[in-house]
């Protein structure tokens, strides 16, 4: 009975560990005025969402708002907490004739995403943090 009772509450700590490592840091819209490189994945210009995550691996789930183009999952490289975000924003940098996403700045919860891109930046896109949706205890 008693290793019934252990294992139980040791499901319990993980399940609750779970839901908790999974919980959504941050989510904003933005417009790309024209295509970029994320990852290994191009985006068209147009309307987008992020959604942050940072459980035990940083990513961010990157979907149009129309729903029917492309979205993408992106592993971060580094996930940081600071007061470098100046304002939100999607950091572009140009690699040749291709644009690519280096990181993404959230001013109000503070967090940066820093992606595969290694060259000096430029904001192109500016991020509109949704209503209630910028902080990760929602």
């Amino acid at each position: 009975m008693i290793s019934v009772k252990k294992l139980a509450l040791a499901l319990l700590v993980v399940l609750a560990a779970t839901f908790t490592a999974n919980a959504q840091d941050a989510r904003a819209k933005f417009t790309l005025t024209h295509e970029v490189r994320w990852e290994n994945a191009t985006l068209p210009s147009g309307n987008y969402t992020i959604s942050v995550y940072t459980g035990t691996v940083p990513r961010a789930i990157v979907s149009s708002e129309d729903g029917k183009r492309t979205s993408i999952i992106a592993v971060a490289r580094i996930a940081d907490y600071s007061s470098s975000c100046k304002s939100s924003s999607v950091n572009l940098i140009r690699d040749g004739a291709v644009w690519d996403v280096s990181s993404v700045c959230f001013n109000e919860s503070g967090l940066a995403l820093y992606f595969g891109a290694k060259s000096p930046k430029t904001t192109l896109a500016n991020v509109s943090p949704q209503v209630g949706s910028a902080t990760g205890s929602q």
